[in-house]
């Protein structure tokens, strides 16, 4: 069986756009890119596009991406005239996107192209799916500031989910029924947790991390970011715990609308 027999059996509705956040990425966004065409290459039946999200890089990263723009018409460029952060990257990739999924992939080269097999897999029984990590090759500081913000997680919101900000899949229309006020990395957890509120399905794989082959983790520094995520985390808390919310006043009411949002105007429930 070939790779694209495999994948067409999924029922996966073979439309995505593969968004690319990239800040200062000249080392690896080209690989990364061209990383992406390899695996669409050997998947022909699926329809794509390759969306970068320059978030206002001062390197040579924006030169990169429309040079791999000029040469590939699947590639496109999307850019910030300046540095807006992580939460900021992730609302324009599904605005911009055209596609029905959208893959959100490091530029830094850490995971592979080839997981998407693993996404598109499962794509047709969810409406967002997470990749969380098998093993983490960084500083511990870094791995156990990670274990204890999904801990915190799921103390704070009775989820059962870790790991899983290295990248993921989301249905556009997913994004679109949620308002995203989260301006750090609790973005991915506030769509989450609506998500899960709105009776969404939620779906799980394992991805394997690999160590940079260039550039820098474009980390904050930790005394700065904790307390905004925290305090994010409790805003995010508050407005879901809110006794106004309309979850709280009709939950099977609510989630019967929220699942007609994902469904769209034409069938009815979700494809």
């Amino acid at each position: 069986m070939t790779a694209d027999a495999g994948l067409k059996e999924t029922g996966f509705p073979e439309a995505i756009t593969v968004a690319i956040p990239t800040c200062n990425e000249e080392a690896t966004l080209e690989a990364v890119v061209r990383d992406c065409l390899g695996f669409f290459r050997d998947n022909p039946g699926i329809d794509f596009e390759i969306l970068i999200v320059d978030d206002g890089s001062t390197d040579t990263s924006p030169e990169i991406a429309r040079r791999l723009a000029g040469v590939f018409p699947q590639v496109r460029l999307y850019r910030h005239d300046r540095r807006r952060g992580f939460s900021q990257v992730q609302r324009s990739a599904y605005a911009q996107a055209s596609k029905e999924w959208v893959f959100i992939l490091p530029a830094d080269g850490q995971i592979s192209a080839a997981a998407l097999s693993k996404f598109i897999a499962v794509a047709p029984e969810a409406d967002l799916v997470l990749g969380t990590r098998t093993m983490r090759l960084e500083r511990f500081s870094k791995v156990a500031l990670s274990r204890l913000y999904y801990c915190l997680v799921g103390l704070m919101f009775g989820t059962s989910y870790s790991d899983y900000g290295a990248c993921w899949m989301v249905r556009k229309r997913l994004c679109d029924a949620v308002e995203i006020a989260s301006r750090t990395p609790v973005a991915i957890t506030e769509i989450l947790v609506h998500a899960l509120m709105g009776g969404a399905r939620v779906a799980v794989v394992e991805v394997f991390e690999y160590p940079r082959s260039g550039g820098k983790a474009k980390w904050a520094r930790p005394y700065l970011q904790i307390p905004r995520v925290l305090l994010e985390l409790l805003r995010l808390y508050q407005r879901t715990h809110a006794a106004e919310h309309p979850y709280y006043k009709d939950p099977k009411g609510y989630q019967e609308a929220f699942r007609k949002k994902l469904a769209g105007p034409e069938t009815g429930a979700p494809k």
